[in-house]
């Protein structure tokens, strides 16, 4: 976009592009800045946006918005964080933000998903006792939130996390394995 303002891009399927899905020019929408992507998980997402902001985010292979995950609101020190309740299809997350004058920005950075890998519980990129804790809790019924977060902590591709995962995880974190 170049020049003008006021030009509003919502849930828009944004991708195939060869120089970016979208690019602001010459002022347009004077000069909206995309947010800054600082975290991503599985299933969330945060980061910093202009005050109040509506923030778009969109996930595809490239790194562009071929696929609209949800939006959420910046808060009034920019800082936005999105939590979409099922996994994210990624592998790379961008975003846009959308000020109260219907400015939109163009994509933000894309940010990959973590590393992470079986018997990661919590995503943090090392598999530790608490990895263990949170592992039993949900084999025992007692964490049930944490079920969308097994993405990457399932050991034997049974998309659960049961006993197999707890004895795994315990192993690891002990230096058994």
């Amino acid at each position: 976009m170049s020049g003008y303002a006021g030009n509003t891009l919502r849930q828009n399927l944004i991708y195939d592009n060869e120089g970016g899905g979208i690019v602001l020019t010459d002022g347009g929408n004077n000069g909206a800045a995309p947010p800054v992507i600082t975290s991503v998980s599985a299933t969330g997402v945060s980061g910093t946006s202009c005050p109040a902001c509506e923030v778009e985010v969109f996930s595809d292979s490239a790194g562009e918005g071929q696929i609209f995950e949800g939006s959420t609101f910046a808060d009034a020190s920019g800082a936005f964080r999105f939590y979409k309740g099922s996994y994210l299809i990624g592998p790379k997350i961008t975003a846009t933000a959308t000020d109260s004058q219907g400015n939109s920005s163009g994509l933000s950075a894309p940010k990959a998903f973590p590393s992470s890998f079986p018997g990661d519980v919590n995503e943090d990129g090392a598999i530790s006792l608490a990895d263990a804790i949170l592992a039993l809790q949900i084999l025992a019924g007692i964490n049930t939130a944490g079920q969308t977060l097994i993405r990457y902590a399932d050991v034997t591709g049974d998309g659960k996390i049961g006993m197999a995962e707890a004895i795994y995880i315990l192993q690891k974190a002990a230096g058994i394995r």
